[in-house]
């Protein structure tokens, strides 16, 4: 089996004036095919994490691209559209796939697609057809949209702040795809959106990663639920955040496999 790995990141401002432009991501960063397993496969972000996973697997991982610039303004729709180009043409010469891996960052905006997250993985999910599985990462930070979860089949985000677990939850993508692939699982997901806001002094994680589902606190990828409730959840509780929960349907019936 083979599996692609992409990855398209900005964090973008929009009250930044300036926009970001391609010239912007190939000073950060803006790679296809083998350069991005040289330049990732051993570094502590998912895109390391998706090839050793793969290689865990049993299955050929097969880089296709990547791109990050250092957050500022909205992306251009030149740049936007050059990045979809490259990615597209990554795929039309990698042939036959059989599921991908893709890594967004989550709060990217373009000139004219304020979900630029939603907007490209969108256009992904239309490249590839309905039926090729698709597990994507994304950071906590995310503005996750309808438009994301709908583009993909599931979706796993960092649990810690600051983000030190990239590697472990681009690992945990690559077991869940593999799993799908092989027909152990069939993911499905859905999201909700409480009209609330996280104060930032609330997200810090200094002992237990995130809880992964709403009112649970230590919770693991198998929703088991610790006794403890630390202070700072409960007041993260009361200030409010979205979730994103994903499923794995197995011949046992409907089990968690990941909620974040």
């Amino acid at each position: 089996m083979r599996v692609g790995i992409i990855g398209l990141q900005h964090e973008s401002n929009t009250f930044i004036p300036q926009p970001t432009t391609l010239e912007d991501f190939r000073r950060g960063m803006l790679i296809t095919g083998e350069t991005v397993r040289e330049k990732l496969e051993t570094s502590h972000h998912e895109m390391g994490g998706f090839f050793e996973g793969l290689a865990k697997e049993k299955i050929e991982a097969v880089p296709l691209f990547y791109a990050a610039a250092t957050p500022s303004g909205a992306v251009t729709d030149e740049a936007l559209e050059a990045m979809i180009a490259m990615i597209f043409k990554g795929l039309d010469a990698a042939e036959k796939l059989d599921g991908l891996l893709v890594a967004p960052h989550g709060a990217g905006v373009g000139q004219s697609h304020p979900d630029l997250d939603g907007h490209w993985l969108e256009r992904l999910r239309a490249k590839v057809g309905p039926k090729l599985p698709i597990v994507c990462t994304l950071d906590a930070h995310t503005n996750l949209t309808p438009a994301m979860i709908a583009s993909v089949n599931a979706t796993i985000v960092y649990r810690s702040n600051p983000h030190l677990d990239q590697r472990q939850r681009g690992l945990e993508a690559a077991a869940l795809l593999g799993r799908t692939l092989r027909g152990e699982v069939r993911p499905t997901q859905a999201a909700a959106y409480p009209l609330m806001a996280i104060n930032i002094e609330r997200q810090h994680t200094p002992r237990k990663s995130w809880p992964t589902t709403p009112g649970r606190t230590g919770a693991s990828s198998r929703g088991s639920t610790s006794r403890s409730r630390p202070r700072w959840t409960k007041r993260r509780r009361r200030a409010g955040r979205s979730v994103c929960s994903t499923w794995a349907t197995t011949s046992a019936g409907a089990r968690r496999a990941t909620a974040r």
